[in-house]
């Protein structure tokens, strides 16, 4: 069992969020980090729309491949 963090991209004025990606982890940070530093275009993650903040949650990656969400989200 591995500790991720789970990323989600909400709509504030739709209040509909939608999954981006699982990062290794556990992480409160307010954007996501790039997967490595030869990414520079993971620099536009900081630029979302208008109405859309990052959103992360705490979990476990298991065994099978299946994740576990735990709480409530870290950020809003």
């Amino acid at each position: 069992m591995r500790e991720v963090t789970l990323w989600s991209i909400v709509n504030i004025k739709t209040k509909t969020r939608k999954h981006h990606h699982i990062q290794d982890g556990w992480t409160s940070a307010l954007i996501p980090r790039p997967i490595s530093k030869e990414f520079t275009n993971q620099k536009a993650w900081t630029k979302l729309g208008e109405n859309e903040v990052w959103q992360n949650q705490a979990g476990h990656l298991l065994e099978n491949g299946h994740i576990v969400r735990i709480g409530e989200p870290l950020r809003r």
